[in-house]
């Protein structure tokens, strides 16, 4: 049994392997067939001359010029005819111009096609070519983006047909080309290229407040420009466009494209400058040398100063008025008894305004004492008279006038009185007293002496007999009640 299940498994290894065989042999043989790399195999004679493109890759623009070579490696064949056929995209690429290498002597077949190229050059017709050379040099030009774009060495081995590329070898006429090798090329817009200006500078610059600058913009290899700050979307503008009052700053950008879509920005930056300090204003008005409140007596003078700093004009108010001088004084006269207010305003032209004021109190005159004179008399008349004019002090004044008959001569005395009327105030003649040291009138008296000690002595008395009677209404009725003196 153990033999039986080792047989099945040493056939099955063994198909396996031939299988695998076969595929890899199929493998080598379809590749040195179909490909076209650098791998090929000729049963026959073993000669194998290679083709290829240098350079093989590459990245370009469109527009740019592609110069590819077409190399031929003979390996080691004496060979006396090369045909190059190459095939590429029209669309992509076109041939500008074909020139002949060094390799072979004589050029034998130009053609040139839309998306094909055809090229043949030989020998002198005696002296083989072997070794390795340029047979010719194809010029391209890029015409629209492609990655890769693909010019492609049309081959078929040991084929004689004019329709493919082959290295004819010398006195067998045979195609010993047995390996290719194409070209793949990165193709691409050219970027574009774009140039703001503010101003005529790349930036920054700076402008005044509410100023504006002036953007211009140029671009190479570009189709349309665009902005958000401007509608027009051509790729230059020498003239440019007004960035409009600025108060701050502001950056600007413009991005411009090509046709692939490719694009490419630039910006610049406006500053605004920034604005010196502008300086304190001052104002400063004095009476008599202090800004504080002055004090005269009616009919006396002052004196009104001021100074002011970065000012242009200034105006008065309040207790005088009219356009005044930066600076200055005046002489204060004929003031009438009240509080006077002297303001100053001031400007710097831009509308900008600083005031001061200074106070002035005017008080009235104090009134003279009035002069007593006493002049003693004799008359020979049979009254006395005593008269007493009163004065502003305040003690109590009164004027009495008595007639007395006497048989006898009377001194008089004549009291001379300065002719103006002082206001005399005339106090109570009720009689007044003292509490605390302090003179009150007597009701005052009489209610501290005896109105407040009377209720206190019998607020005391009811206090007493409420707090008695609570006591009796505790006491059960059948018990003896307590003899309280109420």
């Amino acid at each position: 049994m153990k033999q039986k299940k080792r047989l099945i498994r040493m056939q099955w290894i063994v198909i396996v392997s031939i299988i695998l065989l076969i595929a890899i042999a199929a493998g080598l043989y379809l590749f040195g067939i179909k490909s076209t790399g650098k791998f090929s195999f000729f049963a026959d004679t073993g000669l194998v001359a290679s083709m290829r493109l240098d350079p093989s890759s590459g990245e370009y623009n469109i527009g740019d010029e592609i110069n590819v070579q077409v190399k031929v490696d003979t390996g080691g064949a004496s060979t006396n005819v090369a045909s190059a056929v190459l095939t590429f995209d029209s669309n992509i690429l076109e041939v500008v111009s074909i020139t002949k290498g060094d390799m072979y002597p004589i050029e034998a077949t130009q053609k040139i096609e839309a998306g094909k190229v055809t090229y043949d050059v030989m020998n002198d017709g005696t002296t083989p070519v072997t070794g390795v050379g340029t047979m010719a040099t194809v010029k391209f030009r890029a015409k629209a983006n492609a990655n890769p774009a693909t010019v492609t060495i049309s081959y078929q081995p040991g084929s004689t047909d004019f329709n493919y590329s082959a290295v004819y070898e010398q006195g067998t006429s045979a195609n010993v080309l047995g390996v290719t090798e194409n070209g793949n090329y990165s193709i691409g817009a050219t970027a574009p290229v774009t140039d703001l200006k503010a101003n005529g500078s790349d930036g920054p610059i700076e402008i005044d407040s509410g100023a504006s600058a002036n953007l211009t913009w140029s671009s190479t290899n570009a189709t349309r420009c665009q902005a958000d700050w401007t509608s027009d979307t051509s790729t230059e503008n020498s003239s440019g466009v007004s960035t409009g009052s600025l108060t701050e700053s502001k950056q600007f950008s413009i991005m411009c494209f090509n046709d692939a879509g490719q694009g490419n920005a630039d910006s610049v930056v406006v500053n605004i400058k920034s604005l010196p300090p502008v300086p304190e204003m001052k104002v400063n008005t004095k009476i008599n040398g202090t800004n504080d409140t002055v004090t005269i007596t009616e009919g006396s003078t002052a004196k009104l100063t001021w100074t002011t700093e970065n000012v242009t004009s200034c105006t008065a108010s309040g207790n005088w008025s009219g356009s005044q001088s930066l600076q200055g004084n005046t002489t204060l006269s004929d003031l009438s008894v009240g509080t006077k207010y002297y303001i100053l305003t001031c400007s710097d032209g831009s509308g900008a305004s600083k005031s001061d004021q200074s106070k002035l109190v005017v008080k009235a005159k104090a009134k003279p004492t009035p002069t007593v004179t006493a002049t003693p008399t004799q008359t020979a008349t049979p009254t006395q008279t005593a008269t007493s004019t009163p004065t502003p002090t305040p003690t109590s004044t009164k004027t009495v006038a008595q007639n007395t008959p006497t048989p006898t001569p009377s001194n008089t005395a004549t009291i001379i009185v300065p002719p103006f009327e002082p206001s005399i105030d005339i106090p109570s003649s009720e009689p007044t007293g003292l509490i605390a040291g302090k003179e009150v009138q007597p009701w005052v008296q009489w209610v501290f002496y005896a109105i407040i000690p009377l209720v206190l002595t019998l607020s005391v008395l009811l206090f007493y007999i409420l707090r008695k009677r609570k006591e009796l209404s505790e006491w059960s009725d059948d018990k003896d009640l307590p003899n309280f003196p109420i």
